[in-house]
């Protein structure tokens, strides 16, 4: 018996694991198949029950693999950058004497500098002086990936 004929007489436990909203890892061990999930893939795909990408997200926060907080009504950024006016702004740029607070460089090293939150508005971070820094855009977008891979 060879592989094409076996696989064939799993089809059907296939399809019907799949539609009650299976992975194909969870198929491939639940049947021992004796294809990769990449073809278990195929054979799905071929039958035309492909999943959306917002069927597969919802799927996988259900089954707890993803995580996902929604954010209420307003809670854009622009809402939470209204407060910082221009003057606020300049108060943190000269309390700071116009240098990165991070990395030191100012505008002289060929750097771009913004302020920035140390506390995040979405973590309740006001728009105050004190909870406002001068950073350069490079430490800017660091910090970003950092909080990015360790929330």
């Amino acid at each position: 018996m060879n592989k094409r004929s076996n696989i064939e007489d799993f089809i059907p436990r296939i399809l019907e694991l799949y539609k009650k909203g299976m992975s194909t890892p969870e198929i491939e061990e639940l049947l021992h198949l004796p294809v990769s999930q990449r073809q278990v893939q195929r054979i799905i795909k071929k039958f035309g029950l492909t999943r959306t990408k917002s069927e597969s997200f919802r799927l996988a926060i259900r089954k707890g693999r993803r995580k996902f907080k929604r954010l209420g009504p307003g809670m854009g950024a622009k809402e939470f950058r209204k407060g910082i006016t221009l003057t606020l702004r300049y108060a943190a740029f000269k309390r700071d004497g116009f240098k990165c607070t991070l990395c030191g460089y100012d505008v002289e090293d060929g750097v771009k500098l913004e302020v920035d939150h140390i506390v995040r508005p979405i973590n309740s971070g006001k728009n105050t002086l004190e909870n406002l820094r001068t950073i350069c855009s490079a430490c800017n977008i660091g910090r970003w990936h950092a909080e990015q891979k360790h929330p």
